[in-house]
């Protein structure tokens, strides 16, 4: 391939590389259905953690101990989940 072949090709390919269209930029507006189950899912993982912490040996007597680290597990997993939740929803991109 000569160079002149070559260099028409390049300059083929930048003329359609400029023709594509330039991605949105800017900030996200604030989701707010994201938000609210974000929270709820905060405050029910946060009200499942305080619950098994507050009534662990009645849990653990009436169910038993994989019922306790399940729920206090399932808990956590909330509380992680809702804190993403709630972090996209506010976040912005840039």
């Amino acid at each position: 391939m000569s160079s002149d072949d070559f260099q028409q090709r390049v300059e083929r390919h930048n003329e359609k590389a400029a023709q594509t269209r330039p991605r949105k930029t800017g900030v996200r507006k604030t989701s707010y259905g994201r938000l609210f189950v974000g929270a709820l899912l905060l405050s029910a993982g946060y009200q499942a953690v305080k619950h098994t912490n507050a009534n662990y040996e009645s849990i653990r007597d009436t169910y038993g101990v994989n019922a306790s680290v399940g729920l206090g597990i399932a808990g956590i997993v909330a509380l992680l989940v809702g804190a993403v939740l709630v972090l996209r929803a506010v976040s912005s991109r840039r």
